[in-house]
């Protein structure tokens, strides 16, 4: 990754959690910093209540590419329905 697009991604990290009140949870910077600093493909796996869509949200608009996730809303459901 080039100085310009480092900075640029260093940039955004910065207003996500300073100026936006953003704050992270357990690996979530992480991941975040993992694509936003160039990677190509992620994964991270998580259990219900971890903050996939926080992420999904944030790496949306960041990244402006496709994201694909997959969840397995059917055990979702009836995880909830048994509850």
């Amino acid at each position: 990754m080039s100085t310009l697009l480092r900075s640029a991604a260093s940039e955004a990290l910065f207003r996500l959690t300073a100026q936006h009140g953003l704050s992270f949870r357990g690996d979530q910077q992480a991941v975040v910093e993992h694509v936003i600093f160039g990677a190509r493909s992620t994964f991270y796996l998580a259990p219900c209540g971890a903050g996939k869509s926080l992420l999904l949200s944030v790496l949306a608009g960041w990244t402006r590419r496709i994201l694909v996730v997959v969840t397995p809303t059917n055990a979702l459901a009836a995880s909830h329905c048994t509850a």
